[in-house]
């Protein structure tokens, strides 16, 4: 595959038009082999997946750290609904952050 600059002026001057020219190149072939990419892959589900469990069960600990402070102790079900409410919000922000991590520079990296 020949790179732009390295076409001879002879051959240059044989090209007529862009089309003979990125023909020759071979950056039509480059361009067309390169697969589309995918909207959603199943690694970035797991990994989302792998951080949400963790930060659940830790809003599930922390909740009733705080109800032992106060010494109440919510039953399952007041529990349950606590979690149903949290949980939907955690998923959201970690798969938000998780999906940005590597497409965006962090100044930390």
């Amino acid at each position: 595959m020949a790179k732009i600059e390295e076409i001879r002026d002879d051959e240059a001057e044989s090209i007529e038009n862009i089309d003979e020219l990125v023909d020759y190149s071979g950056v039509r072939q480059k361009l067309q082999q390169q697969p589309e990419p995918e909207v959603l892959e199943i690694g970035e589900v797991f990994g989302a997946v792998l951080h949400i469990i963790p930060f659940s069960f830790l809003y599930l600990l922390m909740d009733l750290l705080v109800s032992a402070q106060y010494n109440s102790w919510p039953t399952f079900t007041q529990e349950a609904k606590q979690m149903a409410k949290a949980v939907p919000l955690i998923t959201v922000i970690i798969f938000y952050y998780g999906c940005n991590m590597y497409t965006y520079s962090h100044p930390l990296r």
